[in-house]
């Protein structure tokens, strides 16, 4: 599949489930010679980034990091994400990344190695950026290519044999993460940052803008307009993206759709039903469904 095409698929999906259901991992190799600001967002699964060129920095949450060529993200589920363009003509912005599901992240672990206990042990410590040498990441780039050049093959040999190589992929990047210092981000400095992590403490519980400002001690309109600066989204597109994902999360480990509506901090079913077929194209119960369970509500 060319890089036009690529790009073509990846617009037909929500930002919320880029990786169709059903599918254990995805590939992605994209150059955009015009690219514009996302917005933040989170999917139920992995992210392996890494960036190749361009002009871009990345926020993760409440946190910012300076990209230099040849860096190495990690974006665990259900944690929020942008890329923000630092140039607006001629980017040409280059990256290459992958999806992963926890699922197939733990089929990876043997008895001698837990590619699973790597990957959680960074994220329980917040390790989310390294950065690889030119040669290690051109060649993780051109393995993520051959399993882009044969994603569409219905050949069982080259489905085992991209399966082999994802796990390749993953165990070189966990030896990166083992032997290379992660670098910090540096922190938001600003009341968007202290509501990002409110929201995040009290993700399932009620909350207006007008407790929020009043929390803060600033205006209502200015927390909204800095948070949209920040982010990009509204503090109410956040929440609800936040909670969403955190409701597929649920889910994925045997919750009912009534139960993770209700436990995600959904005041009322219709309301998350609305709100999950918007940001992810599937009806709740259809999601259950895709995940290979049986709608039980």
């Amino acid at each position: 599949m060319t890089t036009s095409e690529k790009q073509d698929a990846i617009k037909k999906w929500r930002a919320l489930e880029a990786m169709p259901v059903g599918h254990d991992f995805e590939v992605y190799h994209l150059l955009d010679e015009h690219y514009e600001h996302s917005i933040f967002h989170s999917h139920s699964y992995y992210e392996f980034y890494i960036f190749l060129h361009g002009s871009v920095g990345i926020m993760i949450e409440d946190q910012e990091y300076d990209v230099s060529p040849y860096d190495f993200f990690l974006f665990p589920p259900g944690y929020m994400h942008r890329n923000r363009p630092h140039a607006r003509d001629n980017l040409n912005y280059e990256r290459a990344y992958f999806y992963l599901t926890e699922n197939m992240l733990q089929s990876m672990d043997s008895q001698d190695c837990s590619l699973s206990g790597i990957i959680a042990g960074a994220v329980k410590e917040h390790r989310f950026h390294y950065h690889l040498s030119r040669q290690t990441c051109e060649e993780l780039v051109r393995r993520m290519d051959r399993i882009i050049e044969t994603e569409g093959s219905t050949n069982p040999i080259d489905l085992c044999i991209n399966r082999a190589r994802m796990m390749i992929l993953v165990a070189s990047l966990c030896g990166q993460m083992q032997t290379d210092i992660s670098h910090a981000g540096v922190p938001v400095n600003s009341i968007a940052a202290s509501v990002l992590q409110y929201l995040n403490q009290h993700l399932t519980e009620s909350v207006s803008l007008d407790q929020l400002a009043d929390m803060f001690f600033v205006n209502k309109y200015h927390m909204l307009h800095e948070f949209k600066e920040k982010t990009g989204t509204s503090i109410h597109q956040y929440l609800l993206m936040k909670r969403i994902v955190y409701a597929q999360m649920l889910m994925k480990n045997g919750a009912s759709s009534v139960q993770a509506a209700h436990d995600s901090g959904f005041e009322d079913y219709t309301g998350f039903y609305r709100a999950f077929k918007s940001r992810t194209g599937y009806a709740p119960t259809e999601y259950i469904r895709y995940l290979g369970r049986t709608a039980d509500d």
